[in-house]
């Protein structure tokens, strides 16, 4: 068995995540971002991060809002399956399904760095807007 994988999993809850272009930080979802990250011994995963504090759009009807509110969700999840390379200290997620219709089918490829129940997943640079952002997210082990 895989001794990294299995320390992984349970579920984690975040406790900051920073996106990096240059010396630049910013908080994507707010410094007081919440959401969950699960890893199972299945091989399945799931992860969802959610901006505090977001405004209730003007209906109770998921399909019915101003653009501007359905827009401005605040929100990102996806789910699927996961491995761990430890020798280069990367996690991979098969994402099977996502928020962000782009990412289904692809696979997400973080390094990680395990301390006790800390867990920080680093993204590869991301091109975006003639620019490279790397994102950092850690996690808070808060079950087994």
């Amino acid at each position: 068995m895989d001794v990294l994988k299995a320390k992984l999993y349970g579920t984690w809850s975040i406790v900051s995540y920073e996106s990096r272009i240059g010396q630049d930080v910013s908080y994507p979802f707010g410094k007081d971002v919440v959401g969950q990250l699960k890893y199972g011994p299945d091989g399945k995963m799931s992860a969802q991060l959610m901006q505090s504090g977001r405004s209730k759009v003007s209906s109770v009807d998921v399909y019915v809002g101003s653009e501007k509110e359905l827009t401005a969700i605040g929100y990102l999840a996806y789910f699927g399956t996961f491995d761990v390379d430890e020798e280069k200290g990367i996690v991979t997620h098969y994402v099977e399904g996502a928020l962000f219709p782009r990412w289904v089918d692809t696979k997400l490829t973080r390094l990680y760095d395990l301390k006790a129940n800390r867990l920080t997943l680093t993204t590869p640079p991301i091109q975006t807007k003639g620019e490279q952002i790397i994102s950092v997210l850690v996690w808070e082990k808060i079950s087994a």
